[in-house]
């Protein structure tokens, strides 16, 4: 289309071009005998040294954006931005200034602008007609664009060009348009010709009277002697030119010239013009120099023009930048990827056909190609899709290990993308989605997940058929499924078929189910195969017949010779996937495997009659690269927990208030998310309670109330606090749209205190809220300040919490109600983590009072006598428990690696409580104290370098090391 409006355009100006120049014969008066009938001569003045040390009627141009006005189909083939400055004066005062840039822009062309000022400099005693004195003032402009494209791989270029120029002869002003145009030809690198023809346009009209621009015209020929393979040419080459050119009413001149390359920065050009009828002389003889580094150049040039003008010097300063990478076809095909996503297909189905041109082995540019097609045919609904699943037997997740397949999630999500992808889409369960021994929460998980994909048709399964239909119907599953050959005695009602609408196509759908496959007492109420009574009369009007038949592969072969009305068969039992469809006579048979590890896309294509012309089948993997259904993810995961939580023999339901032994709270992304899971150690049990429903964390248990709290924060940076029971159930909500928050459970198990700082809000206040459900109530809000951290006696009398009301971080003491809140540790300096013993008589806590650098120390606060006394000195805790004896804490600290120290508060003594003598490579960090058996042992988690996180059990007195909880995965307990 471009090379057509280029041609166009040509044509028109050439038009033009001939009908100016008769305007005062410019072809048949060669020798200038009617000269002076032009104005605005500073139009051919030469714009570069190379073309004034050449000579305008052989110069091939400079190759820069002194080109513009004139040799504009140059600048086509330049890959960089270009900056020239030209200034050219006679020695009597006239100059002249230029100043251009060019800009190329791969795939579309380059674009210039430019501009040129003639000035005669000064008269001196000048005279009117009357003879008195004068001062006349002269100037001359010309301000231009152009743009050039090349064809045919650079063999061709054609630019134009096109200038506003404005005329000031003394007190007087004109003003006109002009014109230029320029092709080049490249057929070979040693050969160019150029066709040029310049300054057409209106007349520039002083007053009343028109006068013309100086037309003017030329051709040349360049020729290259030296082939561009010799060794000698990156050191030495050259050129010769030769050409005619014809400026408005001025004699035709030809010229010869020759540019000459001397090392890598030096050029040195030179030529030689004949004006037709005038006597060969030193007059157009022209030569000129320039230097070349790296992106800079400088060129100088003179010539004596003629015997009544004299000579003229000139000089340019240009600038050329970095070389434009060139594109590849792996460039053009991402462009046209680019352009395939925003649906505009013209543009790129063009780019596609440039990364074939460059790469023809680029298979990705034609299945590109293939896919404009395909969108063609889409939307203009001749291509449909028929997307089926099936088999998936209870498979809602995909199995635990890495790069396992399948999940309804994922499901959700490819059914999602294609039926953005098809105006015409038909989607199809094949049945099987359960087993036969389903729990009743998997049914009604199957059943949420067919009402959220709304599939067009939903067959039953051998396993759907043997299922008990009391809990298939309360599980809100579809009310009826499709079933051909169930009789009366099923106790079942099933739709023999069903027809699908969509743009005006129509397909019947059928399922068959052989007896088989299901149990001897469900077998007599199915009819064996009868072809016919498989196709009603509706199915005749039917664009398309499917047929989804549950039965063996060896049956369904022998079968399949009787079921050749039918031009879609579905195999919806076999575990077998077939990556492209058996073709048996008129019909095509698919199948999408077991576990719902591939979703089978069948592609149909039509002519406008509807008249099938062929099919692509695609099997999708379903991978992990696929972002779950977030809808489907949540209630999955959510169902699939408490499904776990049945399995369990030993599960957390048998958790009572008072089995508290070896029982604790972690969390673990063994799942892909961080969730909240319950360890029984005496039980070997792991019970996922929360997972899949965010990033889970800080998890905190009370066993007496029967629940754990935890946080799920959101991508936003915000979290929530939630509160579950340990069986799973009643899920609530506590608090949301959070940045910092923390909880804690009255020792009673009535209540639960936590603080809350709202998002991008760093002031936290504390809340308590009854655990059977109630409305919050605030405990702690103090103005311009941050509480939290709260812990509480086991005595249920007193609480601890932590505030920067008074500037520091301090630790305050007071009664559950917050009445009279004493601050116990009012020195300067911030003090955090506040536990109380398990007598209640002491409060350990961590403070950077004597320490530096930010660094805390664990700290003792006696409420007896009121003192405090330092545990450590100058050391790095991150966190610590208290052993049952009420005098021992353990500690985590260090400086390269965290390690668990025993501290007697009584008798200073100090001891690691790891008595391995293996080399250290882990951090040792958040210990926490439990029974076990009946007896206490120390629960923490080890970190690894590689950030593998493991919990392990040890003795008070070291022994009995092991790993407790190692999923694969990552498992810790709470954030540091």
């Amino acid at each position: 289309m471009i090379r057509q409006s280029s041609i166009t355009l040509f044509l028109i100006i050439l038009i033009n071009f001939r009908l100016s120049a008769f305007d005062f014969d410019w072809l048949t008066d060669s020798r200038g005998r009617n000269s002076g009938h032009t104005t605005c001569n500073f139009l051919t003045l030469p714009l570069s040294s190379v073309t004034l040390g050449r000579g305008l009627a052989s110069s091939p141009g400079a190759m820069d954006a002194t080109d513009l006005p004139l040799f504009s189909a140059n600048s086509a083939l330049s890959n960089r931005n270009k900056f020239a400055l030209h200034h050219l004066q006679w020695l009597m005062g006239l100059k002249k200034e230029y100043t251009g840039a060019l800009f190329p822009i791969e795939d579309i062309g380059t674009f210039g602008c430019y501009a040129q000022v003639f000035s005669p400099g000064k008269f001196e005693n000048a005279r009117d007609i009357d003879e008195q004195p004068s001062k006349p003032s002269m100037l001359e402009l010309a301000l231009g664009a152009s743009y050039a494209r090349a064809f045919l791989d650079q063999r061709v270029s054609f630019g134009v060009s096109a200038a506003y120029i404005e005329s000031r002869l003394d007190h007087e002003a004109g003003r006109a348009l002009a014109g230029s145009i320029d092709l080049l030809a490249t057929p070979v690198k040693m050969l160019s010709a150029r066709l040029y023809m310049a300054n057409f346009g209106t007349g520039i009209s002083y007053g009343t009277i028109t006068e013309s621009l100086p037309l003017q015209g030329g051709l040349s020929l360049l020729i290259r002697p030296l082939p561009s393979y010799f060794p000698i040419t990156s050191r030495f080459d050259f050129d010769i030119g030769i050409g005619v050119r014809k400026i408005a009413d001025e004699p035709v001149a030809t010229g010869i010239s020759t540019e000459i390359k001397a090392g890598q920065y030096f050029r040195f050009f030179t030529g030689y013009e004949f004006t037709y009828g005038v006597k060969p002389s030193i007059s157009g003889f022209g030569l000129g120099a320039g230097f070349h580094y790296k992106i800079y150049g400088f060129e100088a040039a003179w010539k004596n023009l003629s015997k009544e003008l004299g000579p003229v010097w000139s000089a340019t300063v240009k600038i050329q930048m970095e070389e434009k990478k060139k594109r590849t076809a792996e460039d053009y095909y991402k462009v046209a990827e680019k352009f395939y996503r925003l649906k505009r297909f013209i543009l790129c189905r063009n780019y596609a056909l440039k990364a074939l041109r460059m790469d023809p082995n680029l298979w990705k540019a034609h299945a590109l190609l293939n896919r404009i097609k395909s969108e063609r045919l889409r939307n203009e609904k001749q291509e449909i899709s028929i997307v089926y699943s099936g088999n998936l037997k209870n498979q809602f997740l995909p199995p635990p290990y890495s790069g396992s397949l399948g999940g309804i999630a994922r499901h959700g999500t490819v059914f999602q993308s294609l039926r953005s992808q098809f105006p015409v889409i038909f989607t199809i369960q094949a049945g099987n989605i359960i087993r036969a021994d389903a729990n009743p929460l998997q049914t009604r998980l199957a059943a949420l997940y067919l009402q959220h994909v709304k599939f067009d048709a939903v067959c039953a399964g051998n396993e759907e058929f043997s299922y008990n239909s009391k809990i298939l119907t309360e599980s809100s599953f579809p009310d009826k499924l499709i079933l051909a050959n169930a009789n009366d005695s099923s106790g079942t009602s099933f739709m023999p078929f069903s027809i699908l609408k969509n743009n005006g196509y129509k397909l019947y759908v059928t399922s068959f189910i052989n007896k088989s496959l299901v149990p001897e007492n469900k077998a007599h109420a199915l009819n064996t195969l009868d072809p016919q009574k498989l196709l009603t009369p509706d199915a005749q009007s039917c664009d398309l017949r499917i047929l989804i038949i549950h039965d063996s592969w060896q049956n369904i072969s022998a079968l399949v010779n009787r079921l050749q009305n039918f031009e879609i068969i579905i195999c919806g039992s076999l575990d077998q996937h077939f990556a492209a469809p058996m073709r048996a006579g008129n019909s095509y048979l698919l199948s999408a495997g077991d576990a719902g590890k591939y979703l089978g896309n069948l592609i149909l294509r039509f002519d406008q009659n509807k008249k099938l012309l062929g099919v692509e089948n695609r099997l999708i993997p379903i991978t992990n690269e696929i972002k779950p259904d977030s809808v489907v993810n949540d209630f999955t995961k959510m169902i699939s927990a408490r499904i776990d939580l049945q399995k369990q023999n030993d599960s957390s339901q048998n958790v009572t208030k008072e089995s508290t032994d070896g029982v604790f709270p972690f969390v673990s992304n063994r799942d892909g998310n961080d969730g909240i899971y319950l360890k029984m150690i005496g039980r070997n049990a792991e019970v996922p309670l929360a997972r899949g429903f965010g990033e889970c964390s800080n998890p905190v248990m009370s066993l007496a109330a029967g629940k754990i709290a935890y946080t799920v924060s959101d991508s936003g940076g915000c979290n929530r606090l939630e509160l579950v029971d340990l069986t799973g159930a009643n899920r609530r909500l506590l608090s949301d749209s959070a940045g910092k928050m923390d909880a804690a459970f009255t020792p009673d198990g009535k209540w639960i205190y936590y603080s809350i700082a709202h998002c991008k809000n760093n002031n936290s206040d504390i809340y308590r809220t009854s655990c059977e459900g109630g409305p919050a109530y605030p405990v702690v809000c103090w103005p311009q300040s941050s509480e939290h951290s709260v812990s509480f006696s086991h005595n249920n009398e007193y609480m601890v919490f932590c505030s920067n009301r008074d500037g520091k971080q301090q630790i305050f003491l007071s009664n559950l109600a917050a009445e009279l809140p004493l601050n116990i540790t009012n020195v300067d300096a911030n003090h955090c983590k506040p536990v109380f013993s398990p007598d209640d008589r002491y409060i350990g806590y961590l403070s950077d009072r004597f320490n530096y650098g930010g660094k805390l120390d664990l700290w003792v606060y006696d409420r007896i006598n009121g003192t405090h006394q330092q545990v450590t000195h100058y050391s790095n805790v991150f966190s610590f428990c208290w052993l049952s004896d009420s005098k021992t804490l353990v500690y985590s600290s260090g400086v390269n690696l965290l390690d668990l120290t025993k501290a007697d508060i009584t008798t200073y003594r100090y001891s690691k409580l790891s008595t391995s003598n293996q080399v250290k490579t882990y951090h040792e960090r958040n210990p926490m104290a439990i029974r076990v058996n009946g007896q206490e042992t120390i629960v923490y988690e080890r970190e690894y370098e590689n950030g593998e996180k493991q919990i392990y059990s040890v003795k008070p007195d070291g022994t009995e090391e092991r790993c407790i909880i190692d999923s694969n995965a990552m498992d810790w307990l709470k954030a540091p």
